[in-house]
């Protein structure tokens, strides 16, 4: 597919008035990761989507590289939260540059680090074809007033390759809009909703659907102090004791948009 092509397409036709059958194409292009194929419809998200869910599980050491974090169809019963500190004076790096908006990031050179939290899906028995926004639902509880919470989704490859599919981001304060700020109670459990950025990716068989959690991504986002207070005024900072629940009671969860047509 040429991109370049397809714009100036769709200038003759808007600008220029060049009839040459663009308006009566598909309203959506779009590329497949991990496929590597490009695919059409009329909406967006594609009417075949239909979305799975995956409930975190652990015994509470899903902040080592090589964790018991899971990604299960079903929550399970008595298990202890997992548990990382976030300290504003040493944040989680951001783990790609420019070259970003070219290639997938490798999340493998943050595994030394001990403030993130890995939850995965057993190897795949077949094509998972994930279209849309994932959404992730959290429980979870902060030794801070203000805190944010990061989730990734990542393909982990079965040679070792850990590759960024997408991204969302929540700041505690403004969990129930951008219009309001309501501060965490320090120990409390609160629900979080993410929604990722848009993606359309195809986890191969064989490979793990992977959900990262932390609370830093700098620089690309400045570091929250914990404090409440304004970050850009404010130069004090508050280590923050995070805590990540799963059970039935705090149904922690990975909601991915799943393209039916990878099932057949």
């Amino acid at each position: 597919m040429n991109i370049q092509l397809m714009q100036i397409r769709w200038f003759d036709y808007w600008l220029k008035g060049i009839d040459n059958g663009t308006a009566r194409e598909p309203a959506v292009r779009y590329f497949v990761m991990g496929s590597g194929t490009w695919k059409s419809a009329e909406t967006w998200p594609p009417p075949n989507v239909h979305l799975t869910t995956f409930y975190l599980a652990g015994e509470g050491d899903a902040h080592l590289p090589e964790g018991s974090g899971a990604l299960l169809a079903e929550p399970r019963t008595n298990e202890p939260p997992d548990t990382f500190t976030h300290d504003p004076f040493d944040p989680v790096p951001t783990p790609w540059d420019t070259a970003y908006f070219y290639n997938v990031s490798d999340r493998r050179r943050l595994d030394y680090r001990n403030d993130i939290l890995r939850y995965r899906t057993a190897p795949l028995e077949e094509d998972v074809e994930v279209v849309g926004n994932p959404e992730v639902v959290l429980y979870a509880s902060s030794s801070a007033v203000d805190t944010d919470f990061f989730v990734r989704l990542v393909d982990d490859d079965p040679g070792g390759a850990a590759m960024e599919v997408c991204y969302g981001m929540v700041r505690a304060r403004h969990r129930n809009g951008l219009d309001s700020e309501d501060l965490l109670i320090p120990g409390e459990v609160t629900r979080f909703h993410v929604r990722m950025g848009i993606t359309s990716c195809c986890f191969r068989k064989g490979h793990r659907i992977r959900l990262d959690i932390c609370s830093s991504d700098f620089p690309n986002h400045d570091r929250n102090h914990g404090t409440g207070r304004d970050d850009l005024l404010d130069a004090e900072t508050v280590i923050a004791e995070q805590k990540v629940f799963h059970s039935p009671k705090y149904p922690s969860s990975l909601i991915l948009p799943v393209s039916r047509e990878a099932d057949s």
